[in-house]
């Protein structure tokens, strides 16, 4: 395989890391927004 083919796929699998990572802290955030809002919710009226 040429030399650019291999460059692409390093690029590539680092832009994978990268996004993955933010999904992750994304994912971490919003758990933490409902253990927080999660005594708040029943007194809201239906």
């Amino acid at each position: 395989m040429s030399a650019m083919h291999w460059e692409a796929r390093r690029r590539q699998q680092a832009l994978d890391r990268r996004l993955s990572a933010r999904v992750m802290q994304a994912g971490n955030q919003d758990k933490k927004k409902e253990e927080s809002t999660a005594p708040v919710t029943p007194c809201e009226p239906q």
